[in-house]
């Protein structure tokens, strides 16, 4: 995925009107499947699967024993022995190497897809009414999160009602055994921007991605979250359901839940110009000099807020900065 096609802020922007088109091929794309694939992902994952339906998904993370999130993934459930996974792409070989660490006496298979279907996303106001140009499947009855198996522009997809904007719409990974997975990629891509054209439907790149999924308040691995940093703290701890049977991190999330979490994420708007890089720390110790000199950061405590550091910042489209703090 470049940077940008054109420009960031006309990507931005199309997105939010009408629909932009994003290559997310990098994505890690894995199928857990066997007897025991859910009783397996109830020890893998903190959110409860067991009673995920056929068809649907939802938003979990891996934890680490002592609670710190080790990736943040989509999950969807195929049939009852079956899911489709999505995990971030700089941590697709670690994480299926963890899980298949971790399935050990359970019997499941970790199959990873992703070298073998190209992944894209649809998103904005207008993405649904035009995939739904490409296929005879009525896309009114995906609900929000939910995985459809069908035909798109005649290339067999998976389909599901996801995304990282903010907005409606789908990410798409095509099937097929690798052969010719690039020029059945490219007519895919190019069915859908056709299709798209008259709604004004334009390919994005990394930097509106960025923008897109702040000012939609959605976290980045990596910045916003880490092994150093629980679902507690991170503010999505929704997706962790205490009350199951084990699983990796319980203990100490049980114990952070009880104790109440020491720091927590907070979104940030500039109200002036200014680059919240790390600075200072809560004992106003310097962090990390930011680039420029010591004094080119910002110290984000004041007289309101205990303060923290910057962890995710980028200009929006009205030219005010948006970011994370932690």
């Amino acid at each position: 995925m470049p940077l940008w096609y054109t420009a960031a802020v006309p990507e931005h922007l199309a997105t939010r009107n009408g629909a932009g088109l994003f290559d997310v091929t990098h994505m890690g794309r894995a199928l857990i499947t066997g007897p025991e694939a859910t009783r397996y992902l109830e020890y893998v994952l903190p959110t409860r699967m067991s009673k995920l339906a056929m068809g649907a998904g939802t938003y979990s993370v891996f934890c680490t024993d002592q609670g710190g999130i080790d990736d943040d993934l989509f999950v969807f459930r195929r049939s009852e022995n079956e899911y489709y996974m999505v995990v971030n792409a700089s941590n697709r070989a670690k994480d299926f190497a963890w899980m298949r660490r971790h399935n050990k006496g359970f019997d499941v298979q970790v199959n990873d897809i992703s070298d073998t279907t190209p992944m894209f996303a649809v998103q904005g106001p207008k993405a649904i009414s035009i995939l739904q140009q490409l296929t005879s499947t009525n896309l009114s009855l995906v609900s929000r999160f939910g995985l459809v198996e069908m035909k798109l522009a005649g290339h067999d997809v998976f389909a599901t009602r996801s995304g990282y904007t903010g907005e409606d719409g789908m990410e798409i990974a095509q099937l097929g055994d690798g052969r010719d997975a690039a020029a059945r990629a490219a007519n895919l891509w190019e069915s859908i921007l056709q299709k798209g054209k008259p709604d004004g439907i334009v390919p994005v790149g990394l930097a509106a991605r960025d923008t897109l999924r702040l000012e939609a308040g959605m976290v980045l691995y990596g910045n916003d979250i880490s092994e150093k940093i629980t679902p507690y703290q991170a503010r999505i701890g929704f997706v962790v359901h205490l009350k199951k049977d084990a699983f990796i991190g319980k203990e100490a999330l049980t114990a952070e839940k009880a104790s109440k979490p020491q720091r927590l994420r907070v979104g940030l708007v500039l109200m002036d110009k200014g680059i919240p890089r790390l600075h200072k720390n809560r004992d106003n110790k310097d962090h990390a000099p930011a680039r420029g000199g010591k004094d080119a950061g910002m110290d984000l405590r004041s007289e309101t807020c205990a303060g923290g550091h910057s962890v995710s910042a980028h200009p929006g489209p009205d030219g005010f900065l948006a970011g994370f703090s932690l």
